[in-house]
């Protein structure tokens, strides 16, 4: 019985605070991943809306939409390989937006 008792006391003091610095950690990167999370949101949200900017003819507002989205692609998502082809299409609608307005300009 006191085997016993001195086993919990152990586990309980012991062993039990040690997990505690890996929770700690593990919130962390929970929180980490979050955020993370709710930008990547934030960015693949801006597709239908520089879609209806350019359907809209509103190039500027698409071209700002852009560079804010690969503003957080370059900085706070860098190293998230999953986002290339978000990246790629961007600089891709990018182009097509300069070329468009660069032949309006010249008719």
């Amino acid at each position: 019985r006191q085997v016993q008792r001195l086993r919990d006391l152990e586990t309980n003091l012991v062993h039990q605070p040690l997990h505690l610095p890996r929770l700690v950690r593990r919130r962390s990167n929970t929180v980490a991943l979050d955020e993370k999370l709710r930008l990547l949101l934030a960015v693949v949200q801006t597709q239908p809306t520089i879609h209806q900017l350019l359907a809209a003819g509103d190039f500027p507002g698409a071209l700002e939409l852009i560079a804010s989205s690969q503003s957080l692609l370059a900085s706070e998502l860098s190293g998230v390989s999953s986002v290339a082809g978000i990246a790629t299409g961007l600089e891709e609608t990018k182009a097509v937006i300069e070329r468009t307005m660069a032949h309006e300009l010249m008719e």
